[in-house]
C-alpha cells in the first residue's frame, strides 16, 4: 500500500493547480521583459550629459514673394493653412500688364511696317547709288551728284538699322511683360503650412517683398545655443536627448548635424568687439543644429506634433 497521503479533495498537499504554475511562468517572463527595458534604457541614459536649455524647434521656412512689383489681386490662403507643391497661392493684378501686352504688340505691329519701308528706301538708294556711280565714273556727272547719292545711301541703311533695333527692343519689351504675367501668379514651392501672411488683397508690395511664409513640416530640427565653456564637449554625430515643453514626458532622439563655426553674437547688429579694441568679457554662445532621429512628420495634415517654436531641453552625452 502506498503511504503518499492526500488531502480531502484528492489532491497531493504540496502539488499546485496548473493556472497558479502558469501564472507564475507569465509573472517571470512579464519581469524579464521588464528588466531587459530597463537595460537597454540604461544603455542610453547612462554616462554623462551636457545640458541644454537654451533650445526650441525650428524648421526649414519659405518665404513667398512677387517677383515684380504690383497690386495683389486675390490671396488664397490664411494663417494655418497647409498647402501642397504648385497650389495657387497668390494672383497679382495684371490688368496693367494686359494694356501694356497690346501696346507692345501694337509698337512690334508699328515697327516691322517701318522695317519694311525702310528695305524699300534703302533698295531704291542702293540703285540710285550704284546708277550715279556708274555715271560719275564716266566722267560725265558732278562731284557733288556722286556725293549726295552716297550720302542719301548711308542715311536709308542707318534708318533700316534704327527701324530694326526699334522692332527688337519692342519685341524684347513684350517679352518682358508676358514674363511678368507668367509669374502674377504665385505657387507654393513646397509643401507646408502658412506660418505668416503679411499682406492683403489690394496692398500694392514691391518685388521680393515677402507675402507669406510658408514652414515646411517635414523637416524640422532643434536649434540650440550651448555655452561657450562647454563646447569643447560637443562633436557633431552627438546623440541627444530630446524633450519638448508642449510634450512633458516624451523622449525624442536626435544628434548633431551642425555646429556654427562662430558664436551667436557675431551675428548680431553690435557685437561685443568694436574697432577701439576695447573689449567686453562675456559669455558667448554657439548654435547647434541637432536632426531628430525617431520623429516623422510624412503627415503633416495630420497635424504633426512637433512644430516650429517649441521650447525643448536637450541633453547631449558626452563621450
Amino acid at each position: 500500500m502506498s503511504s503518499e497521503k492526500t488531502n480531502g479533495f484528492g489532491l497531493m498537499p504540496n502539488s499546485q493547480p496548473w493556472y497558479r504554475k502558469k501564472f507564475l511562468l507569465l509573472s517571470i517572463l512579464v519581469g524579464t521583459i521588464a528588466l531587459l527595458f530597463i537595460i537597454i534604457n540604461l544603455c542610453f541614459t547612462s554616462g554623462h550629459y551636457l545640458y541644454i536649455d537654451n533650445a526650441m524647434v525650428d524648421g526649414e521656412k519659405i518665404s513667398i514673394s512677387s517677383k515684380y512689383p504690383g497690386k495683389i489681386a486675390k490671396m488664397f490662403v490664411s494663417e494655418g493653412s497647409f498647402v501642397d507643391k504648385g497650389q495657387l497661392l497668390v494672383q497679382m493684378d495684371d490688368d496693367e500688364l494686359l494694356a501694356q501686352k497690346r501696346q507692345a504688340e501694337s509698337n512690334i505691329l508699328y515697327n516691322e511696317e517701318n522695317v519694311k519701308l525702310c528695305t524699300l528706301n534703302l533698295d531704291k538708294a542702293t540703285d540710285d547709288f550704284n546708277r550715279t556711280q556708274n555715271i560719275y565714273q564716266m566722267g560725265v556727272l558732278p562731284k557733288a551728284e556722286y556725293e549726295q547719292a552716297k550720302i542719301t545711301l548711308d542715311a536709308n541703311k542707318t534708318q533700316k538699322k534704327m527701324a530694326n533695333a526699334q522692332t527688337d527692343s519692342a519685341k524684347a519689351q513684350l517679352s518682358i511683360i508676358e514674363n511678368q504675367m507668367k509669374t502674377s501668379k504665385i505657387y507654393a514651392p513646397g509643401d507646408g503650412v502658412v506660418a505668416k501672411k503679411y499682406s492683403s488683397e489690394g496692398d500694392v508690395i514691391q518685388s521680393s517683398q515677402v507675402i507669406y511664409t510658408i514652414y515646411n513640416l517635414r523637416n524640422v530640427y532643434v536649434v540650440a545655443n550651448v555655452d561657450e565653456t562647454q563646447f569643447r564637449d560637443v562633436h557633431l554625430g552627438q546623440k541627444a536627448l530630446i524633450t519638448i515643453d508642449a510634450y512633458p514626458g516624451c523622449k525624442f532622439r536626435g544628434s548633431v548635424v551642425s555646429v556654427t563655426p562662430c558664436t551667436v553674437a557675431q551675428f548680431t547688429s553690435s557685437p561685443t568687439n568694436n574697432n577701439t579694441s576695447d573689449f567686453t568679457k562675456v559669455s558667448q554662445v554657439i548654435s547647434l543644429k541637432i536632426r531628430l532621429d525617431d520623429i516623422s512628420n510624412n503627415d503633416i495634415k495630420g497635424h504633426s506634433p512637433i512644430l516650429p517654436g517649441m521650447y525643448v531641453e536637450v541633453k547631449l552625452k558626452e563621450k
